[in-house]
């Protein structure tokens, strides 16, 4: 499954969760690629 996919999968996921896991979820993701970014990694991955 292409990158695009994968993250509109990932979106629509998001979605449905109830809005305090949302927030949750995304504050996660902001730090891991703000972890990615400072190390200069080019390949992000979310698990």
């Amino acid at each position: 499954m292409n990158q695009t996919l994968k993250n509109l999968k990932k979106l629509h996921i998001l979605g449905m969760l109830s809005k305090d896991a949302k927030l949750e979820v995304e504050k996660r993701l902001k730090e891991r690629l703000e972890t990615y970014a400072s190390e200069g990694n080019s390949r992000i991955s979310f698990g």
